[in-house]
């Protein structure tokens, strides 16, 4: 005879139910098909989709310059655009280019090196090449949010809404949201440091 809940000691529910039982993980099953997606993954979906849009917006309509040390973050892209890895100038001079690599790609490829408008040191337009670079950081935050869905859900595996409330706070803070909205490095150093973790 199988003993009930009520008859099994404490000590004894551990080996019964194990923490997987309670939270399924979205792996492939032998057959090869998924496990269905569960809420908590469908709500950190959510919450990437919200932090690209919310920063798209932001790219879009906040007026150039106005990002923390965005015109130091332009005037590196411009020079490094002009005179190469020695000769960039500015504020953000010493910052080592990894953290710039695609940005400089997409400053480049919307023809900032080529636009009298985009090698103004103090715009008052928004550039094509300049909104292409915002895009990047947007792009980056994204990742940053998922890598810390991702992060949480290694630390806590069992505590699924742990980790969409550690997502929220690292993506959705109103300072982080206004920094992936303008020209900066600042989101690809923070997965590039991420990644060495």
């Amino acid at each position: 005879k199988q003993k009930t809940a009520y008859e099994i000691r404490p000590r004894d529910w551990s080996s019964d139910v194990c923490s997987s039982d309670l939270c399924p993980s979205p792996v492939a099953t032998g057959e090869g098909s998924q496990v269905p997606v569960t809420g908590a993954r469908r709500l950190a979906i959510l919450v990437v989709t919200l932090a690209l849009v919310r920063g798209t917006l932001g790219a879009v309509l906040n007026a150039p310059g106005i990002g923390p040390d965005e015109r130091g973050h332009l005037q590196y892209l411009q020079t490094f655009t002009a005179n190469g890895w020695s000769g960039v100038q500015g504020v953000e001079a010493r910052q080592p280019p990894t953290g710039y690599l695609l940005t400089l790609g997409a400053w480049w490829l919307a023809g900032g090196a080529t636009d009298p408008q985009s090698q103004v040191f103090a715009p008052v337009v928004l550039t094509g090449p300049a909104l292409a670079a915002r895009l990047v950081s947007v792009a980056w935050s994204g990742v940053t949010a998922w890598a810390t869905w991702h992060l949480a859900r290694t630390i806590w595996p069992t505590r699924p809404w742990t980790a969409i409330l550690a997502m929220i706070l690292a993506a959705m803070a109103p300072g982080y949201l206004h920094v992936m909205a303008s020209v900066t490095n600042e989101p690809a150093a923070t997965e590039i440091g991420r990644a060495h973790v």
